[in-house]
């Protein structure tokens, strides 16, 4: 069973990153393989530019290939920090 991690949280010692380390390293004692997409060190932009709302617009790559990776997987993780009991909103 592929399993794939989803975590975002800007500080890498903080305990939301710990988290997901250890359900990672949790997975490997049970033989399952894991993938981890840390999308603060890997410069993820969440805002959608108005480009991207054409009909005819191609995705970017690093949106393709999240697409490719929740498509391939068989079980998603997100895991997120808690702020003020809510996860992070847009201002």
């Amino acid at each position: 069973m592929k399993h794939l991690i989803v975590v975002a949280h800007p500080l890498i010692d903080s305990v939301t990153m710990k988290l997901a380390h250890s359900y990672a390293l949790e997975l490997e004692t049970l033989g399952y393989t894991w993938a981890m997409h840390d999308l603060y060190r890997q410069g993820f932009d969440p805002v959608l530019g108005q480009n991207e709302l054409e009909p005819s617009a191609e995705s970017p790559s690093d949106v393709r290939a999240a697409q490719a990776a929740v498509s391939g997987c068989n079980a998603l993780c997100v895991v997120y920090p808690l702020w003020w009991a809510s996860m992070p909103a847009a201002s």
